[in-house]
């Protein structure tokens, strides 16, 4: 049988194939069920940060100083946030939040 998902040869060879598991650390209050929900969405940012490299050019550097670039970065993470912003105070939403949480 050929297994596609990966597997931690480290910690230990799991022998029922039926469940996932997971390690969650985190300060939140909130319950077990919601937590874990909570934390399957946080993978959205991933598709922000790709957003902000293809769209926003932020896999550019474009100078040999430390500074210079950070101005660079600010500047166009603010673009970024400001446009969001905008297109949250004008446009329809096109669905509602859950509990994973993604971004809208």
């Amino acid at each position: 049988m050929q297994r596609k998902e990966p597997l931690q040869l480290d910690l230990f060879q799991p022998n029922d194939f039926n469940y996932q598991y997971k390690a969650v650390v985190t300060n939140k209050t909130t319950g077990a069920a919601n937590t874990v929900e909570y934390h399957k969405g946080r993978g959205t940012q991933e598709s922000i940060f790709a957003e902000l490299k293809s769209h926003m050019t932020l896999g550019y550097v474009p100078c040999n100083s430390w500074n210079a670039n950070k101005l660079y970065l600010l500047c166009k993470l603010f673009a970024h946030n400001l446009t969001q912003e905008l297109q949250m105070q004008y446009k329809e939403r096109d669905r509602i939040t859950t509990t994973k949480r993604p971004a809208l």
